[in-house]
């Protein structure tokens, strides 16, 4: 079974694209927006791309490696007994 909270948490702030040819999402949220456009001088920027490649677990649960590559990602995993 495959768990995402951020997947969960942001579904109706999801878009799906197409980028150089690969679907891939973006999280649309207008603070983050603002953020990016004021970090990387870009006016037009609606979101951030999150990552599209990897495990199931790993795909659109964390900003784009390529792109924030000082992003961190960690998972817990926890046992019942």
């Amino acid at each position: 079974m495959t768990f995402s909270p951020l997947k969960k948490f942001v579904s109706n702030l999801n878009r799906t694209i197409i980028v150089n040819g690969y679907e891939t999402n973006m999280l649309v949220l207008e603070p983050l927006a603002k953020r990016l456009q004021a970090f990387f001088n870009c006016p037009t920027i609606e979101g951030a791309y999150l990552e599209n490649q990897g495990s199931p677990g790993s795909i659109g649960s964390h900003f784009e490696r390529r792109i924030f590559f000082n992003e961190v990602s960690f998972f817990i995993l926890t046992y019942s007994i």
